[in-house]
């Protein structure tokens, strides 16, 4: 999101960006998160909705389903690696909420990024644009793919099998797709 703006706001000398696992409209975000969330099996759907619906996403019935979500959507890699667990240890959960609202869950918004699309814009980002995504991201490649079609000079890489953490899921396929860019960056320049 910060790329995306900073991007847009001319940011001078940005010869090219990389925005991965991203989205350009948090309205089409949450959307994706629903659409995916199908694919959960019913019962733990059925955890979610009731707890939603009663109001108790503070429960551990729910945690518990939020976490097969994550599991499959977030990262599948078991055990979490360990650099992913310290930035959720190190995160500010009061930022957090601020931002993004008091759910602190993926299927809403209604903090101050409540609303927040930059969408309409992307047409504006002026640079060579890799956009990367896993398959089983929930920045899904659906977004991805709108996101690369709506800027000028973008191309999409969608790394199979990876969730919201590609780079560690096939980190091979993820770091090969952006150094080939950042490699054909570099050629153009000279």
């Amino acid at each position: 999101m910060v790329a995306q703006e900073y991007a847009l706001a001319g940011a001078a000398g940005l010869a090219g960006l990389v925005l991965a696992d991203t989205s350009p409209d948090l309205s089409m975000y949450l959307r994706e998160g629903w659409r995916i969330r199908l694919r959960l099996p019913g019962e733990v759907r059925a955890v979610l909705d009731r707890h939603e619906e009663a109001g108790t996403t503070d429960s551990p019935e729910y945690a518990a389903a939020y976490q097969i979500y994550l599991n499959r959507f977030t990262c599948k890699l078991r055990p979490v690696p360990e650099a992913i667990l310290r930035g959720q240890a190190g995160g500010n959960p009061e930022i957090s909420r601020v931002m993004w609202g008091g759910g602190g869950r993926s299927f809403q918004v209604d903090g101050r990024l409540r609303g927040w699309s930059v969408l309409s814009r992307l047409g504006g980002i002026g640079v060579p644009t890799l956009v990367i995504t896993g398959s089983d991201d929930m920045a899904s490649p659906a977004i991805a793919a709108t996101m690369a079609a709506a800027i000028p000079d973008a191309r999409l890489v969608v790394v199979e099998g990876g969730s919201h953490t590609p780079f560690y899921e096939d980190p091979q396929g993820f770091c090969g797709s952006v150094s080939d860019f950042l490699t054909e960056l570099d050629a153009a320049a000279v």
